[in-house]
């Protein structure tokens, strides 16, 4: 069982609580947050000094708090001790970091390599982050001779990349991506991306690639996309 509430005394600052949510917000959103990298430095002679003390404070704060400080106290997990670690309060702190992250739908394809090694390690590896909707039956519009479908948007803006597709052979698709060539240079580039052998399978690996809805898809794409927008 974990150690959560038996330890009357904790030696973890008194922001603790605050510097957590910092460095999960920080971790999930680089550009927009600076992350804590003091707090975590001081973080690092504790949790080396009394590991399992240390955990069961730290267990002890984030999960009943939940939300970015439980996914920041995550974060401190891999900082300290890596993933593989399999220890009550660890895993503990793990869970309410990841379950915060699957409650507001983030897909696989946001969640770093080390939450998908703990995810799988403490609920197996058959167990998916999430559960996606099946794969709508091929009811698609068929390109016309030499038809090239704009699909996609990928975000919002004049700048953002486009995607296209379009037949090449029978038994050939392609989804290509239209794109400027780097900030500097705005000069737009196309360059193959998927191939699949009918125009349903091409769309099916679309929506796995992309996981959740982008800024804008063609309504017939939409229904490819295996899970809903995340809310954070």
């Amino acid at each position: 069982m974990p150690l959560i509430g038996r330890r009357a005394h904790t030696r973890l600052p008194a922001d603790a609580l605050s510097q957590l949510e910092l460095l999960g917000r920080s971790s999930f959103h680089p550009q927009a947050y600076e992350s804590p990298w003091q707090f975590v430095a001081a973080m690092y002679p504790l949790s080396q000094d009394d590991r399992d003390g240390f955990l069961a404070d730290l267990a002890a704060v984030a999960v009943p708090a939940g939300g970015w400080s439980a996914y920041g106290a995550l974060k401190l997990l891999w900082e300290m001790f890596g993933a593989d670690m399999d220890q009550p309060d660890f895993n503990a702190i793990a869970m309410a970091g990841l379950q915060f992250l699957r409650s507001h739908g983030v897909p696989p394809n946001r969640v770093s390599q080390f939450d998908l090694r703990i995810w799988h390690r403490i609920q197996g590896e058959d167990t998916p982050w999430l559960a996606g909707r099946p794969v709508p039956p091929d009811r698609l519009t068929p390109l016309r001779p030499g038809e090239i479908r704009k699909v996609a948007q990928v975000f919002a803006g004049e700048h953002s990349n486009l995607i296209y597709v379009r037949q090449d052979a029978p038994d050939r698709y392609v989804a290509m991506i239209d794109g400027e060539w780097s900030e500097e240079d705005p000069r737009h580039v196309q360059n193959d991306w998927h191939a699949a052998g009918s125009l349903h399978q091409l769309y099916i690996r679309i929506g796995e690639a992309f996981q959740v809805p982008c800024y804008w898809a063609d309504p017939q794409l939409e229904l490819y996309f295996p899970l809903p927008a995340p809310t954070i």
